[in-house]
């Protein structure tokens, strides 16, 4: 799948073209809302690559009540040119992007003001297609539509561009270890504190030339910068508010092993802790305690892919000698 460059803030832009081209009245609302829920998640992945999901966990986020009118809403967004979608939903997931159709990207995205609405419903559709695609085609994005005028000569819109990533500086009393004194570390430590600005967690910033920032770096320190870089990555692309540990190949096919194991002892025993412990040993044991073993037992293939991540964690925990999960 070849993911498109996006400038930033696409996703808002694009729902604001949806909307202004009358795309729910042409498509329905459902695959309207499906393509909303597209776009903002490529815009929380920060437009790394197309989004991923099960059918059934769009199905059941978006309300669909039957599988025909999932899959009937996602075609008509594919047949319209406003989606592309690749998968079969089963084995893996599906990965999907929200694309622009011919034309559409020279409608201006400024606001639909009061006097647009103001239409008659016999003929609201065409009047909307008229003030919107139509008057887009011919004159371009720098328009004045609908008594109003455009970005470029009113001012700048609500979220015009973002704000650059600042380049982290620390206190002038806090010492950094030599290996993560690089600016790739530094520029990747400002992303990560923006990130946790944008998720509202301001308590996990460090307040400059404060213990709290000198035991932030101590325990970057002991990850080292390939780590360290490699769990902010992993971090901020996900949508976490902690870092975690990135497992290497042959850890994660030694873990996944374990995972399964702890998996079918749950679905197997869901009620017999005794035998739980029996089969699977303490730490096992105690890292699916940690991890919830009714919500193990109970999960679809789609949970099962969260919650071996967190049974991952925990299992590190208890080998790393930490007897309390954070």
């Amino acid at each position: 799948m070849n993911y498109p460059k996006r400038e930033p803030f696409f996703a808002h832009k694009f729902v604001r073209l949806m909307h202004k081209a009358a795309v729910a009245a042409e498509i329905g609302r459902d695959a309207f809302s499906l393509l909303v829920v597209v776009a903002h998640t490529e815009d929380a992945m920060r437009y790394r690559g197309a989004a991923k999901f099960w059918n059934s966990q769009l199905i059941e986020t978006l309300g669909f009540t039957k599988w025909d009118q999932f899959d009937k809403a996602r075609r008509k967004a594919i047949e319209s040119g406003w989606l592309s979608y690749s998968g079969d939903g089963k084995r893996t997931s599906g990965e999907y992007y929200v694309t622009i159709p011919d034309g559409y990207e020279q409608i201006s995205d400024t606001p639909i003001e009061d006097t647009c609405t103001l239409v008659n419903p016999e003929n609201g559709y065409k009047q909307g297609y008229d003030d919107g695609y139509k008057q887009g085609m011919i004159e371009g994005i720098n328009r004045v539509q609908c008594g109003v005028q455009t970005g470029d000569e009113q001012g700048e819109p609500s979220i015009p561009v973002p704000l650059p990533t600042p380049s982290y500086s620390p206190g002038k009393e806090i010492y950094i270890p030599e290996k993560l004194n690089t600016p790739e570390v530094m520029k990747v430590v400002g992303e990560w504190f923006q990130h946790l600005e944008h998720k509202g967690k301001h308590e996990k910033i460090p307040p400059r030339n404060s213990p709290q920032e000198q035991a932030w770096w101590r325990q970057a320190g002991r990850l080292g910068p390939e780590k360290f870089l490699a769990q902010a990555e992993k971090a901020m692309a996900e949508g976490w508010v902690t870092l975690r540990d990135v497992p290497q190949a042959s850890e994660l096919a030694a873990v996944n092993d374990e995972w399964i194991k702890a998996l079918k002892t749950a679905q197997q025993y869901p009620s017999n802790w005794e035998r739980r412990k029996e089969i699977l040993g303490d730490e096992l044991f105690e890292a699916l305690k940690r991890t919830g073993s009714v919500k193990v037992a109970e999960s679809d293939s789609y949970g099962q892919k969260a919650l071996r991540e967190v049974f991952f964690a925990h299992l590190k925990e208890i080998r790393d000698g930490i007897t309390a999960s954070n």
